[in-house]
């Protein structure tokens, strides 16, 4: 009798040495079917797994990798891709050349302003590894190579 496994589960399997359980499924955090990075895989009941299906996730910035909202319910969070199209106030007021005449004190914001750009440098840099992190494709994931091989070699 010839079975078909589907890459994730096989995955998962391989990195936690058991079975799901009988009652659960792999989830997917990612949301991404064709992903089978462990840190994306986890058994869960078909509802919660069903569940996972358009959740939002967190949403960062696009410019600093700022958390503007994160409408996921669930634990572990979902991970979700970054967006090119979400844009946190600090984004908005850098690229309105009228931002500071709206206030009484445009010199207290300017010297807030060079001091803010400063920590969200860092800050970005730190979000967007997490970010590039998080979102990486399966591909990219270490051991990949090693999993293709032990499946084509019949060991998974």
């Amino acid at each position: 009798m010839l079975s078909a496994f589907l890459i994730h589960i096989v995955a998962y399997v391989g990195s936690r040495g058991q079975n799901p359980p009988q009652d659960c499924q792999v989830s997917h955090l990612c949301d991404r079917r064709n992903c089978f990075n462990p840190d994306h895989l986890r058994a869960e009941s078909p509802q919660v797994n069903n569940s996972r299906k358009g959740c939002a996730g967190p949403i960062f910035c696009s410019i600093h990798g700022h958390l503007v909202v994160d409408l996921c319910t669930h634990q572990p969070r979902c991970i979700r891709a970054a967006r090119a199209d979400v844009f946190c106030c600090l984004a908005i007021r850098e690229s309105d050349s009228q931002w500071g005449s709206r206030t009484n004190s445009a010199a207290t914001d300017r010297s807030a302003a060079s001091r803010d750009t400063v920590t969200t440098q860092r800050g970005a840099r730190q979000s967007q590894s997490l970010l590039e992190w998080m979102s990486r494709a399966s591909e990219s994931f270490d051991g990949a190579r090693e999993l293709e091989e032990a499946v084509a070699e019949g060991l998974l």
